[in-house]
């Protein structure tokens, strides 16, 4: 399954950085929609991609440069939007706005689409939701900022079945530890030791940034 970074930090030529995160994964779920609309469209466009593409919306906790980009609603289609149950009340009524969008709460792990899971919500406070890939072979995790602490999340992805890829921003992480076991991680956006990371793990790391493109 292919995950695509549509927004972040760090953006090569064509593309534009900002501080935010927002992927696509799969075909037609949109994961974050980042800290701004234009910024977002920019690198859809530049990738040749269609906010029609999108029927899912995943937003993975209650923080502007996750939902910045929430008025992407107004170019979908119908559209299911997937809020942790911490999502303020006037982030929902943002998205009531919008006839085409039906909004899911989220409190416990289902399966998204055949593959995609989310981890429910988590963590207390800000709430947080990670989505879980499923492939043949393993498990991918992908983390909004992973408030929650990442042992946390990695424990309830873990009964899925075992995580081997770690994709998405990972705050102020510092337990590096957690890590050794698995065989690919791309910290992003938010990472406080994405330096460490990719020094430490130089193997199995790699950058993050806008336009990139993984298949797990």
């Amino acid at each position: 399954m292919m995950i695509r970074i549509l927004y972040d930090n760090e953006a090569p030529g064509g593309m534009l950085g900002a501080h935010g995160f927002a992927c696509q994964v799969g075909e037609d779920v949109l994961f974050d929609t980042g800290g701004e609309l234009a910024l977002l469209k920019h690198n859809m466009g530049a990738m040749g991609l269609s906010p029609e593409t999108f029927d899912t919306v995943v937003i993975s906790h209650d923080h502007w440069d996750h939902q910045g980009g929430l008025d992407i609603l107004s170019e979908v289609g119908e559209a299911r939007v997937l809020l942790p149950r911490s999502v303020s009340g006037r982030r929902r009524q943002r998205v009531l706005r919008y006839t085409n969008a039906e909004i899911v709460e989220v409190i416990d792990p289902f399966e998204i689409k055949e593959g995609i899971w989310t981890t429910g919500e988590l963590g207390r406070g800000i709430g947080e939701q990670s989505l879980v890939v499923r492939s043949e072979k393993d498990l991918t995790l992908i983390t909004g900022c992973a408030h929650p602490g990442v042992a946390n999340i990695l424990q309830h992805a873990s009964r899925l079945g075992r995580v081997r890829k770690l994709i998405g921003g990972l705050h102020d992480f510092d337990q590096l530890h957690l890590l050794e076991d698995l065989d690919l991680v791309v910290p992003c956006h938010c990472t406080v030791m994405k330096e460490r990371i990719l020094r430490r793990f130089p193997e199995k790391s790699m950058p993050c940034h806008v336009g990139l493109t993984l298949d797990v």
